[in-house]
């Protein structure tokens, strides 16, 4: 039996790559771009060594040596959501950084910041490479305007009065993503990928 050629559906450098038979999210070998999938592996090599150098270049060891657990922490933070569990990072990184004595507000400054890199510009590009079909153009008009509206509000407008606030509004964000696993468990009704 023959392997089933992919075929191009739609128009555009957006195209879905499936393979007859195959749904959208089903395709995925079938739309790597040998070419541009070797440019990304050779950038995200780069990228990893120069982030990891730069703090070497940047600061003394002696200020470096507390830090030596952030590694370790990254790497927990991000293979609990590739895992499958419905959360991001910031989970992980707030209560870390809080037994690191550091502000609420500086913990949640630096888990927006690995995840902006992280879930906002390795992940999507890494997508793009691999199978652009994952993206739905069409709902950008929908989802964009909300998303800057509501980052202009967080940055202006509603900034949060204490270091408290954050830590409340942190453990009720925990307190309903617990309930919710914990009702996806008892219900089956968490996404299984298989």
């Amino acid at each position: 039996i023959a392997h089933p050629r992919a075929v191009t559906q739609g128009s555009g450098s957006m195209a879905a790559c499936v393979r007859p038979g195959l749904t959208r999210s089903m395709a995925g070998p079938a739309c790597v771009r040998p070419g541009l999938a070797r440019i990304w592996f050779v950038a995200r090599s780069f990228l990893l060594v120069a982030t990891t150098a730069l703090p070497l270049a940047l600061y003394p060891l002696q200020q470096l040596a507390p830090l030596w657990p952030m590694p370790l922490l990254g790497l927990v933070a991000a293979c609990i959501p590739g895992a499958g569990a419905p959360v991001a990072g910031g989970i992980i990184f707030l209560p870390m950084l809080r037994m690191m004595h550091v502000c609420p507000r500086d913990a949640v400054a630096f888990s927006t910041a690995t995840q902006f890199i992280g879930v906002g510009v390795l992940t999507p590009l890494t997508w793009l490479v691999t199978d652009p079909s994952t993206f739905c153009l069409s709902t950008l008009p929908l989802c964009a305007p909300p998303a800057l509206l509501g980052l202009l509000l967080a940055l202006y407008p509603l900034t949060l009065p204490s270091d408290e606030v954050v830590i409340y509004i942190f453990t009720t964000f925990c307190a309903a993503l617990a309930v919710y696993t914990t009702h996806g468990l008892l219900t089956s009704r968490l996404h299984h990928p298989r």
